[in-house]
This record gives C-alpha cells, structure tokens and sequence, in this order.
C-alpha cells in the first residue's frame, strides 16, 4: 500500500518522462484525442445507420421545432428539451447548404461526441494529473461501439448530457464555479438527471457544506440559472412552460419513476444483462473500473485519515468525479430502462479503468527494474511500457471499429418502404403516428397530434394536460379522420384496447418488411379499384 500511495502521490520517473517529451503538452494531446475520435467515428456508416425508436423520436421533436413548432405545446416529451434544440439547430443551419435534416443531425452529434472524448481527456488529466491516464481514459471512452453507434444514428440525448457533465466536472477541478453551474444546468436540460453535477458542485464548491463566504456557491448557482432561465423564457413566449413542467418534473416525479421503480436484486440482474448484451467485449473495463474506484476511495480515505478533517474538506473538488459517479449508480438502482441509461457510466468507466491500468503499469515497471538487468534504463523501460499498453487497449477495445458494417436493416431500405407508405397521402390528408416515428421523420410530415407515444401511464396522464382526459384527446384524433395511422409499442398503453377497437374498426392493415401501418378503409377501397 505504501508502494502505491508513493506512486499516486509522486512518480520520479513519469516527471522524468514529461521532461523529456515536454513537446507532447495537454493542448496537443487534446487535439490528437479529437483527430483520433473522429478517425473511429467515420467508420459506423452515418449514410446507412437506420432511424429507429428512441432516436426516431427525438428527431422528430427536433423536426417540429426547426418548423417553428415550441416543444411541449406542439410535441411532447417526457425529457429536457436542449438535445432536440440542438438537432432543430443543426437542421436550421444545414438547410441554406441542401443538407437533409437526418444527415445534418448526425454530424452535430457526431461532433458532439468528438468533443466528449476531448473532454475526457482534460477532465481525467484535471484529477488523476497523469496525461498516461488521460489518453488512456480517452482511448477508452472510444471502445465503446455502442455510444458512437447511437451518436451516428441520431439524437442521443444522454450524448449532451455526459458532454455538459464532464465538462462541469473540469470546471470544478480548474474552480469556476458560474461555468461549472452552466455546464451543469445544461447537463440537466439535455436529461433530468444531469442535475447529480450541479448536486456535486455543490458540494465540492462548499467544501462539504462548511465554506461559504467565499460566495462560490452563488455563483455557481447564477451559473446555473442562467441556462434554465433563457430556456424558460423561449418556452414562455409560447405558453409552454406549464406543459414543461407538467411533463418532464410532475409527470416524471409522480406517475413515471413510481411506477418503474425496481428492487435492488432486478436491478442487479437487468444490469448484468445489459453489460453482457452491448458490452461484451468491454467487460474486463467495468471489473477494472470496480478495482480502481474502490483502490481510489482507500487512497482517498487514508488521506483523510492521516492529514485529519481539514484535508478532507480542502480534496473536496477532486471527490466530484467519484461523488458524480455514485449518484448515477444509485440513480439506476431506482430507475434504469434500456442500454442508452448505462452512457453515463462511460465516462466514470473510462477515469477509473484508466487510473488503475497506468498504476498497475508503474508497479509492474518498479518491480522489474528491482529484480532485472534494466536498472540503467528506467525512463525507456516505463516509457515502452506506456506504449505497449496503450496499444494494446487501443487493438483490443477500439481495433473492431475498423471492422465495422452494418448488415441488417439499412437507413435506405427504410426510405423505401416510407415512401410507399406516404403514397397514400394527397394534400389535405392526415397521418396519426404511435410508436413507428420513422414514418414522420422520413416523410417529414407532422403528426395528426402531439402525442406520439403514451406508454408508462403518459396516456392515463391526459386526465391531467387535456380536456376530457384520454376519452376526450381520443375523440378529437378520430374526428380528424387520418387516412394512415402508425401504431406500435402498445404494450405498455393502458387504453391499448381503445386503439385496437379502433383501427379493427376503421383501417385496413398493412404490413410491409420493416413498418406496420393501417389505411383507413374507404381510402383502401379506393386504391383497390
């Protein structure tokens, strides 16, 4: 253990090394971290990825929004609202220049993760001071197939999320705390729970809730209201703030989170799972990752033992990264959906199995230059040990990024069946979309109504948000007659029933490779003449 602490605290032949190669600066490094990720990112296939579920619906919202709809009023989410600002901005921006709207929302996000690896970077250099470590943690990050496959296909929201976090988490190490506040109300705006940095913050900005007069966390509150307030005020101009509230805070806080709370031992197994499904050839991070947070915490409370409380207070800053990491865990104890929940794990993932691979190297290193014949070389044998990690890190977890083809369901097989879809459509006709959002992002069409997917009790909640509750909205949709409706992912509708009565009733079904939609039965008879 006393090994390891003279390593963490001061390493002679890391500070020789950096002598050496003093060419090799952060900012350098910052820039390579971002070439590199843009190198991995051009090999998923933006123009083939396929549009589907979560993504297709964030898209959409952005669609409506780019035509001057105002989010809540006109479309409905149960998230924050920034990531789909961010794809109508990219849309807006791109359109002078022909761009299509899904393309154009592919590189914003692409370049949104580009930069989160950056981030990764100077944010693991801030705590761990190691640039070993943090191009590590960057090479890392970029191991993760899955987050760049979701950031090539769409908007991801978790993607601004990690961004704004992370970058909150390196204004609290540089003390800053009216942009750590920014960074991490837009955190927060990109997904709800984006508020663990602003909680983290606070603590690190008033050392554990004992130091104040310092006025640190005023302003890290002002930096954090400052974002909430621009957004509150577009969303005024609309009269959408009460929706706003009503469907991403009341919603969430009292018919959502309670009725997907799980217990511990479901969470255990759904966890396991979902490591084992998208992660699998990333498994060995998550063991080092455990190793090297709890390995972390010993330093840290030894520390704290030896130097007495007043110590413990001053490392608070440096605790934010382990404190954010916490809260996210017992966040998903509560409430975890889907593999896109465990994004905000990768950039945790990536500090600690970084941290614990660059000191396993430094002892392997010390303890072979004792028992070995290259005594004289310490600063080549290190120095060739760093290289041989990171190339093995980089062909085991980032090589299969160059083998990348997407196979299955292409984006243009989607386009196809879209278009014969919308063949149907005259001028004047309406579409309803519940669940398959594809059709409407594709066609770029509205929806026949704001609600695009009442799962999880959003159908019941209409009692709350609309007159007459679900009967009365549900009226008001078959009043409008849409001539193709788009129904899927019912499970989980509590007026299922309802819709199924319905289109038995007034459509014809039709099922094509990819979508299943329903023409209403009139129009159908016609075509069939």
């Amino acid at each position: 253990m006393v090994e390891v602490v003279a390593i963490v605290e001061a390493d002679e032949l890391e500070n020789k090394i950096s002598k050496r190669l003093e060419w090799l600066t952060v900012k350098r490094l910052f820039f390579f971290t971002l070439v590199l990720s843009a190198i991995i990112y051009s090999q998923f296939q933006i123009f083939k990825q396929p549009i589907r579920g979560d993504r297709a619906n964030w898209e959409y919202f952005a669609q409506v929004i780019a035509r001057g709809g105002m989010p809540y009023r006109d479309v409905v989410n149960i998230k924050s609202p920034l990531s789909a600002y961010i794809g109508a901005a990219a849309i807006v921006a791109t359109r002078p220049f022909g761009l299509r709207d899904i393309y154009a929302v592919r590189f914003a996000f692409i370049l949104l993760g580009i930069i989160t690896t950056g981030l990764i970077f100077l944010a693991a250099f801030a705590y761990f001071n190691s640039r070993a470590t943090a191009l590590l943690a960057a090479i890392i990050f970029l191991a993760f197939d899955s987050f760049i496959v979701a950031n090539s296909a769409g908007i991801q929201p978790k993607t601004p999320m990690i961004l704004f976090g992370v970058a909150a988490l390196l204004c609290i190490r540089r003390d800053r705390p009216f942009a750590a506040g920014a960074f991490s109300m837009l955190s927060a705006l990109s997904w709800q729970p984006g508020l663990l940095f602003l909680g983290a913050a606070g603590l690190a900005f008033s050392r554990y809730l004992t130091s104040w007069r310092d006025l640190k966390i005023v302003k890290l509150i002002a930096g954090a209201a400052l974002p909430l307030a621009l957004v509150l005020a577009h969303l005024w101009t609309g009269g959408a703030v009460k929706d706003f509230y009503l469907w991403t805070v009341d919603f969430n806080f009292n018919v959502y989170a309670p009725g997907e709370l799980k217990p511990l031992s479901r969470f255990e197994g759904y966890l396991g799972r979902m490591w084992r499904t998208y992660y699998r050839s990333d498994r060995a991070f998550l063991a080092l990752t455990i190793i090297g947070f709890f390995l972390w915490t010993g330093l840290e409370v030894r520390e704290a033992i030896k130097n007495g409380r007043r110590r413990l207070l001053d490392r608070a800053p440096y605790h934010a990264a382990a404190i954010s990491f916490l809260v996210y865990f017992f966040f998903c104890t509560i409430n975890v959906q889907g593999s896109a929940d465990s994004f905000p794990f990768l950039p945790f993932i990536a500090f600690f199995s970084a941290f614990i691979l660059v000191l396993a190297l430094k002892l392997a290193v010390k303890l072979a230059l004792r028992l070995g014949r290259l005594a004289p070389y310490p600063i080549a044998v290190q120095s060739a040990g760093l290289v041989l990690l990171f190339l093995v890190v980089f062909v085991m977890g980032v090589g299969d990024s160059f083998k990348y083809r997407r196979k299955s369901l292409l984006l243009q097989q989607q386009e196809a069946e879209v278009k014969e879809i919308t063949s149907h459509l005259e001028p004047g006709d309406k579409i309803f979309v519940h669940g398959p959002t594809e059709i409407l992002v594709l066609a770029h069409l509205p929806n026949a109504s704001k609600y695009f997917f009442l799962d999880r009790g959003k159908d019941l909640y209409l009692s709350k948000v609309e007159e007459g509750g679900f009967d009365g909205w549900f009226e008001k949709l078959k009043a409008e007659r849409p001539k193709i409706v788009g129904m899927t992912r019912l499970r989980k509708v509590a007026h299922k029933k309802d819709f199924n009565q319905w289109l038995e009733a007034e459509y014809v079904e039709h099922k094509g490779k990819n979508f299943t939609y329903y023409l209403r039965r009139d129009a159908a008879a016609q075509s069939a003449q």
